[in-house]
């Protein structure tokens, strides 16, 4: 039987935070890794070299890099002030956010591309609009193309070498 003494904490590969080793696991490389969040789960299984590295080059991760980028989202009409609260409120919950803005007919989110993609924030962005029966998933016009961050992290793999970036 395992008692909650028994158990080992270990460290989740995306942000790092310690994890009940019976938390959510994915096995790579024969090796298991845990997380301590689908978020991180679904970052580390779209790149896993981002986390791990390579023999002989460490992850950008392991260096401690982070990778900004700001992602801005034209609405097609103002938000009110209780709204933008309940979104900022549920976008800032998100790991890897930095800070959210919403002015007028625009909303401005920086973030580590390492802990949360701008996909995984529309989809959140969408799914709070829709219980706030707003529609968002429609109102939104995306500025920034997940193709060129999906490029970027391709190429931070492949190179094995991370940089702090700052893309507006």
């Amino acid at each position: 039987m395992v008692t909650k003494a028994n158990r080992q904490n270990v460290q989740c590969p995306v942000c790092h935070m310690m994890v009940n080793e019976n938390n959510l696991a994915t096995t790579y490389q024969a090796r298991v890794y845990v997380f301590c969040s689908q978020q991180c789960r679904d970052r580390f299984e779209s790149n896993p070299h981002l986390y791990t590295g390579r023999p002989g080059h460490p992850a950008p991760k392991q260096q401690g890099h982070e990778i900004i980028k700001t992602v801005k989202l034209k609405l097609t009409e103002t938000l009110t002030d209780d709204q933008c609260f309940v979104i900022e409120e549920e976008i800032k919950r998100m790991m890897g956010i930095k800070s959210i803005r919403i002015e007028s007919d625009c909303l401005s989110i920086i973030y580590d591309l390492l802990q949360v993609t701008a996909e995984q924030i529309e989809t959140a962005i969408e799914k709070t609009g829709n219980a706030l029966q707003l529609g968002l998933g429609t109102k939104l016009k995306q500025a920034l193309v997940h193709y060129l961050e999906e490029s970027e992290l391709d190429n931070l793999e492949r190179s094995g070498h991370g940089h702090d970036h700052q893309h507006t």
